[in-house]
């Protein structure tokens, strides 16, 4: 054998050799895509205690699926009321909802000396999460401060894609499901039928919206002789546009037209606030404008208020940054949760003047964490 041949040889099994030793470190020690990936994994299966009898721990890991963006970084300790869901938990949690095994719950916050023979004015909120993902901590935040001023206040559970494989379409029968269920059931939980308020943001938005306005997308099983129309709207950066020029049309295009709120101005629709941002992606300012122009020519009522500089979710406490302003969750926060109290008072749901500020103030002395 040749001199050359030899180190040909040499080469080869060198090669390998080395090739054999990276893959064996690489099993050992994941890349850093990989490690994290299993964190996230593990930190999302953590279910939420309210739960544990409500519903089966496959729903709980489910159900507590959250983008890491949504959360405060771990190093920073802040008030409960800026982390997901305001440190809050309901007054009760109950079921609306069965399919198959799967239950879907309304988590209930009632205002202070409620009792179930009151006839209280009533809100139901909807999580966002583009109809994929989300859970009802969203709205925490809001639905507690609206019970501190007297009303029932609701945060509505929804079958998605990423917990129950669910389409757009099913989303919205869900949402008219819970409100015919509140509007049924008015006086075992102490609500007044003709007070109720529907509320969300992003899909959430765009659900409460679907309730007023969509004709279509209603659960066999449900009582149809119950209306699911609220009587007033809560729209924060709804996604209420789900043509081309909107938010969604990929997943609904095959029928969009009777799927987006947009399409479907023409009848009575309840008085509507929206709170935008005029960056915001979902629900593009110019849209928002075409929406409130055809409410009007409906005549129906529908308040815009435009937001400067401000994009998709400006509206949470529990956003991780805004512009590099950390007093701007509070701000936000407070604008649109006064405003939203102040078209609830002009609708005769409440009375005297917001509480927010002072609400939110006694919150943030709570020791942070």
């Amino acid at each position: 054998m040749t001199l050359i041949s030899r180190l040909a040889i040499l080469t080869v099994g060198v090669s390998t050799v080395l090739s054999f030793c990276i893959s064996a470190l690489a099993a050992e020690n994941p890349s850093p895509e990989d490690h994290n990936h299993k964190k996230i994994r593990t930190r999302h299966a953590e279910p939420h205690s309210r739960y544990l009898i409500q519903f089966p721990q496959q729903e709980l890991k489910r159900k507590t699926e959250t983008k890491e963006s949504d959360q405060p970084e771990e190093d920073s300790p802040v008030a409960p009321i800026y982390t997901k869901g305001g440190g809050f938990q309901p007054d009760k949690v109950i079921s609306f909802k069965q399919i198959g095994e799967r239950e879907l719950g309304l988590d209930i916050f009632y205002p202070e000396g409620w009792n179930a023979n009151e006839s209280r004015p009533a809100v139901l909120f909807f999580f966002g999460g583009g109809w994929i993902n989300g859970d009802t901590l969203h709205f925490y935040p809001q639905a507690k401060y609206l019970a501190s001023r007297g009303m029932v206040a609701i945060c509505a559970e929804y079958r998605t894609e990423s917990s129950d494989g669910a389409k757009p379409p099913e989303c919205v029968e869900d949402a008219k499901s819970a409100m015919r269920f509140v509007r049924s059931n008015a006086s075992t939980l102490g609500i007044d039928p003709d007070r109720i308020a529907a509320g969300g943001g992003s899909a959430g938005g765009h659900l409460a919206a679907a309730t007023a306005t969509l004709d279509q997308y209603n659960c066999k099983d449900d009582d149809l002789s119950v209306s699911p129309v609220p009587n007033a709207l809560l729209l924060f950066n709804p996604a209420c546009d789900n043509s081309e020029y909107g938010y969604g049309y990929d997943r609904v295009s095959e029928y969009w037209q009777s799927f987006s709120p947009m399409e479907n101005l023409d009848r009575k629709v309840p008085p509507s606030i929206i709170f935008l941002g005029d960056e915001d992606s979902v629900f593009p300012l110019d849209r928002a404008k075409i929406y409130k122009q055809r409410m009007i020519a409906g005549g129906n009522r529908c308040e815009l208020l435009i937001y400067p500089r401000q994009r998709h979710g400006f509206f949470r406490l529990d956003r991780k940054t805004q512009d590099s302003d950390p007093n701007a969750n509070r701000r936000y926060f407070l604008a649109t949760a006064e405003a939203m109290d102040r078209f609830l008072i002009s609708l005769g749901f409440l009375s005297a003047e917001p509480t927010v500020k002072s609400w939110l103030s006694n919150l943030e002395a709570q020791p942070a964490k």
